[in-house]
């Protein structure tokens, strides 16, 4: 995640792995998927964007399935007040990948 944050751009290969879903992909991303999504919004939100994006890995490790686990383009996982949602294809893509993430609070 340092590697994306620092250069703005890219893609990263399986950086959160989960058994019952496998490799989940970081991307940069634009201001409507991935990380530079996820900056730009919780900034209008007024969220503590280096705190979030701390805990984004142990969300993802240790949050629940949501109830649109057999989703065949997306699911969500909560933990705690957080939600992060992964994408399985995104513009005409087959991918397992961060969408987007933000607090439920």
């Amino acid at each position: 995640m340092d590697k994306l944050l620092e250069e703005k751009q890219g893609h990263v290969k399986d950086a959160f792995y989960r058994a019952d879903i496998g490799g989940i992909d970081l991307f940069w991303g634009d201001g409507s998927a991935g990380l530079s999504h996820i900056i730009e919004q919780r900034r209008k939100d007024h969220i503590n964007i280096p705190q979030l994006l701390n805990e984004l890995p142990m969300a993802i490790h240790n949050g629940t399935l949501g109830d649109n686990a057999n989703s065949l383009d997306r699911v969500n996982i909560y933990y705690k007040d957080k939600v992060v949602v992964i994408a399985y294809e995104l513009r005409g893509e087959t991918l397992t990948a961060v969408l987007t993430a933000f607090r439920t609070k």
